[in-house]
């Protein structure tokens, strides 16, 4: 899956629920450390989204730390399935905060 891919969602449903949650843009954005292996294809995400603030990324990466603890906590119980993204989130933020290091 690329940033491409998501082409259909811009302003659509997508804008629906940045309306309906707390924090928009950030929850929306949290979703890329989820689905983007590539820290280049986030990147291309992020860009291709519009202008961002370094105060909304800083947020986005907090519920995506959030999304992924709480998705490694519930699926290390009885889903294998949901804490293996839970860990692969986590370790991609991980890993974008070593490569700015």
């Amino acid at each position: 899956m690329s940033p491409k891919d998501l082409g259909h969602l811009n302003r659509t449903p997508a804008a629906e629920v940045a309306i309906a949650a707390p924090d928009g843009i950030a929850t929306d954005l949290a979703a890329l450390w989820m689905l983007f292996e590539d820290e280049d294809a986030r990147q291309e995400a992020i860009a291709a989204y519009g202008p961002i603030s370094s105060a909304t990324l800083q947020r986005a990466k907090g519920w995506a730390i959030l999304f992924g603890v709480v998705l490694l906590d519930t699926g290390l119980m009885d889903y294998p399935r949901q804490a293996a993204i839970g860990e692969q989130t986590l370790r991609r933020i991980a890993q974008d905060g070593e490569s700015r290091s």
